[in-house]
């Protein structure tokens, strides 16, 4: 998985689009002052979001949502053109390269890495 470090230095000073529920961060008082410079946007308004200009430079989502998941997202950045980051949450997962590789199917040439959530926000 990508370290978040490096991650974050590809992005510094720019807002980075979280796709999912705030709540999940928000619940948690530990995480609430490491949210600065996230817009948390909801899954329905992805389309919207990417029309948008200027359009984000950095997605972010949960590994498997509520109703979605990083394979859903990354083939809705690759039909709108999306050059930018895109990294999904996860925790220890045993196999990445396996979900990576479906992603690079459904959206070839998108910059896509899993992050370990508890680098994120732990």
């Amino acid at each position: 998985m990508t370290t978040v470090a490096k991650w974050k230095g590809n992005t510094l000073g720019e807002a980075i689009y979280f796709f999912g529920r705030k709540a999940l961060v928000e619940d948690r008082e530990s995480l609430r002052h490491q949210t600065d410079g996230f817009v948390f946007v909801d899954i329905d308004s992805l389309p919207d979001c990417l029309a948008a200009s200027p359009r984000p430079s950095a997605i972010l989502s949960v590994l498997i949502g509520n109703g979605f998941d990083a394979v859903d997202i990354a083939g809705e950045l690759h039909r709108a053109g999306y050059k930018g980051q895109y990294r999904a949450l996860a925790g220890n997962i045993p196999a990445p390269h396996l979900i990576k590789r479906e992603v690079a199917q459904v959206a070839p040439g998108l910059d896509f890495e899993i992050i370990d959530a508890q680098d994120l926000f732990g």
